[in-house]
């Protein structure tokens, strides 16, 4: 097998599952999404500063987040910090060119595949 050919491989599986994917139904996992809303609510209310949003699968199936953005962000709370990071799958913090902050609290697996 050459290396040249391996990308290629690799890209047709991806397409593949891809697709599979696509064709899927999916329902979300209450447990999941009862953290995600727990984590929206508990930011919002100890979060200053800035503005909490949130996306729900944003062009990935099972993929939630909360988002604060805001130049002087503060918490009122930080133990409630500390637990929706723990809860969170993944937490990002990037700064911006506008000279604000963005805080990232990704959760995984909100919604799974509808098996028949």
């Amino acid at each position: 097998m050459s290396v040249g050919n391996e990308p290629d491989v690799i890209l047709e599986l991806l397409r593949e599952k891809i697709a599979n994917d696509e064709s899927m139904h999916f329902v979300a996992d209450p447990e999941q999404m009862s953290m995600f809303e727990l984590a929206y609510n508990v930011l919002k209310s100890v979060s200053r500063g800035g503005v909490v949003t949130y996306t729900i699968d944003d062009g990935f199936k099972g993929v939630c987040d909360v988002s604060i953005i805001g130049k002087k962000i503060s918490f009122d709370d930080t133990e409630a910090l500390i637990f929706v990071s723990k809860i969170a799958s993944n937490v990002n913090v990037y700064s911006r060119l506008d000279g604000s902050v963005r805080m990232d609290f990704t959760f995984y697996g909100t919604s799974r595949p509808l098996r028949r």
